[in-house]
C-alpha cells in the first residue's frame, strides 16, 4: 500500500539536516560554550607582591603569596605556577610552588619570581598570572586561573 511517498524528498531533508547542524555549531561559537570541570581547590587568596618604581634594567623580585584549600583526597597532588608576562603574553619569568597532596587542611605557598625591567625609562606594563593545577588519576587539570595586570614605574631617579 502507498501512502502518496515521503513528505520530504530525500535531498531536501538531507540539506535541512545539513543546515540544522551547521546552525548549531554556530549557535555553539556564538554562545561561547565554556567547559565545565570540578574545581579540586578553592583559592580564597591571592597577594601580589612588586616594586612600584624601579630603575631602567634593574633586576627586581616578586612574590605571589596563595591560600586556599583543596579536596581532601591524598591521590591529588596540586601545584601553583606563576607567570610575569608582557601584556602581549610574552612569558618574561615564570616559577612554581607545591601545595603537595589534597589534605583537605588549609594550605598557604608563596612564589616567588625574578624579572629584569626595559632598559628605558617609562611605565611599564606587566601581568601576573596564577595557575593551579591539579595531578589527578585522568592527567592534569587546569583548577583556578587568575591574571593582574600591574604598572611598574621606571625611573633614573
Amino acid at each position: 500500500m502507498n501512502m502518496g511517498g515521503a513528505l520530504v524528498p530525500s535531498s531536501k531533508l538531507k540539506m535541512l539536516t545539513l543546515i540544522l547542524l551547521i546552525g548549531g555549531v554556530l549557535l555553539t561559537e556564538m554562545i561561547g560554550a565554556t567547559p565545565v570541570y570540578a574545581s579540586f581547590c578553592q583559592v580564597s587568596n591571592v597577594v601580589y607582591n612588586y616594586p612600584q618604581k624601579v630603575t631602567p634594567s634593574q633586576s627586581f623580585g616578586t612574590t605571589v603569596n596563595v591560600s586556599g584549600v583543596c579536596v581532601p583526597n591524598v591521590e591529588y597532588f596540586y601545584i601553583i605556577r606563576v607567570d610575569l608576562s608582557s601584556m602581549s603574553g610574552q612569558i618574561l619569568a615564570s616559577n612554581f610552588g607545591s601545595i603537595g597532596y589534597g589534605t583537605g587542611q588549609n594550605w598557604q605557598v608563596i612564589v616567588p619570581n625574578k624579572i629584569t625591567a626595559p632598559a628605558s625609562a617609562n611605565s611599564w606594563q606587566i601581568q601576573f598570572t596564577v595557575y593551579v593545577f591539579a595531578s589527578i588519576s585522568s592527567g592534569v587539570a587546569l583548577d583556578y586561573k587568575t591574571i593582574k595586570p600591574v604598572t611598574v614605574q621606571i625611573s633614573a631617579t
